[in-house]
Parts: structure tokens; C-alpha cells; sequence
């Protein structure tokens, strides 16, 4: 094996331990170090294969659930849903993989939303919700996220998926209250002639006094036609 393709295999052995560790030690500067140690790597090389610091397990668990949210689509209970239910579901999905980590998710998330971070971790979001939205669509294609309506429905989807991620962290341990909110968020997409705030320009971040956590992912609204109702 090549020395890249060794030090590939150590990124990944410390990120497969590290996600084991964050539940209980968190997103810390240090994460990286315990589980070297766990593994009988040497904790004088993390800052050379991680360079970019604990936000690459961050990424590390949000590109794993984009995999898992594919092997939940291939069900026959997702097959008979509607496109409305679909949405439901892997959104449901994707906020259930975050539950290990609910009481240290904040901390994930302020990284992210850090401004030497929040250009990939805006990528990594749009990725998952193209891939919710395709999962979801009757007819899925690559294709479609090139359209305009596409972009529309994205930035919509997009709002309400944060606002539920940003509920989620505050309910209690059975997520009753946040399938209920989810569920409204969903509903509120299909509603016939209604408008919705829209994330289309990235360029422009505000803070949210209740929502400070998350002041990188909110550019300034655009207001638009509901882009899910045809």
C-alpha cells in the first residue's frame, strides 16, 4: 500500500472510532487525539491528516447518513408512499442518525456554520436535500436538479429541514413534538397558493436571536411562490 493510501486508511480508522467517542466526548479539538490512542496510532500525526480539525467528522457522519438515506429508499413500505409521505419519511430518517449525538449536535452544527467551514458544509446540506427531494420525487433524475423550480423547492425544502433540526435539539427524548412540527413543515409545502422564504443567496448570513446556532446557514429571505405546488 502507498503512503497516501495508508495515511487514507488511518483517516478513516480514527473517524470510524471518533464516532464512536463523540457521543459521549463531543466535537473537541482533542477528539481526534483519544481515539488515536484507542487505535495505536500516533496522535503526532492527526494534524497532518486532519488538517481541517474535528469538522471532518462532522462531515464524515452527514456523507455516511446521505449512504444510509439510499439503502432506506430501496423498502417496500417507501415504495407505496406518496411523494408528500416521502418527504416525511427521509426526512424523519435523517433526523433519527443525528439522535446518538443530540445532546453535542450544537456543537457540530456551530462548527459548520463557522465561516472557514460553512461553504462545504452548505454543499454537503444541498447535497442531502437534492437527495431527499430526489428519493421522494416520482420520477428521479440527475436532470432535475438543474431545473429553476429544482432550486425553488431545494431553498423551501431547505428551510423547513433546518427549522425542524433546529427543534429537534430542544424536544424530549421520544421526538414527539418534532414529528409533530415536521409533519406541519411538510404540510406547509403543499399548501395550494402559500409562500415561503426561500435560502437562495448564500452570500448574505444573518443572526437569529433564537436561532444563533445555525446564523451561518440563514442568508437574507427572498420570498417566492411555493415552488413544490405546480
Amino acid at each position: 500500500m502507498s503512503s497516501t493510501g495508508k495515511l487514507k486508511a488511518i483517516r478513516k480508522l480514527i473517524l470510524l472510532k471518533s464516532q464512536e467517542l463523540a457521543p459521549t466526548l463531543g466535537f473537541s479539538p482533542n477528539l481526534f487525539q483519544i481515539a488515536a490512542k484507542e487505535t495505536a496510532v500516533s496522535p503526532a500525526i492527526i494534524g497532518h491528516i486532519f488538517p481541517e480539525g474535528p469538522v471532518a467528522l462532522v462531515y464524515h457522519l452527514m456523507e455516511s447518513w446521505q449512504e444510509k438515506l439510499n439503502e432506506d429508499a430501496i423498502t417496500n413500505e417507501v415504495a407505496k408512499m406518496s411523494t408528500k409521505e416521502k418527504v416525511y419519511y427521509f426526512t424523519k430518517r435523517r433526523m433519527e442518525y443525528i439522535i446518538p449525538y443530540k445532546d453535542v449536535w450544537k456543537e457540530a452544527m456551530t462548527m459548520g456554520a463557522s465561516p472557514s467551514n460553512v461553504f462545504n458544509t452548505t454543499k454537503i446540506l444541498w447535497d442531502t436535500w437534492d437527495l431527499i427531494l430526489n428519493l421522494s420525487s416520482e420520477t428521479p433524475s440527475l436532470q432535475y436538479f438543474a431545473i429553476p423550480q429544482h432550486l425553488l423547492a431545494r431553498a423551501a425544502y431547505g428551510r423547513a429541514y433546518l427549522f425542524t433540526e433546529i427543534y429537534f435539539l430542544t424536544d424530549s427524548p421520544d421526538f414527539s413534538h418534532t414529528w409533530k412540527f415536521l409533519e406541519g413543515q411538510v404540510d406547509s409545502l403543499y399548501q395550494q397558493k402559500s409562500a415561503v422564504n426561500t435560502l437562495l443567496d448564500i452570500s448574505q448570513f444573518t443572526l437569529n436571536a433564537q436561532y444563533r446556532v445555525l446564523e451561518s446557514f440563514y442568508p437574507q429571505p427572498k420570498f417566492h411562490n411555493n415552488p413544490i405546488v405546480k
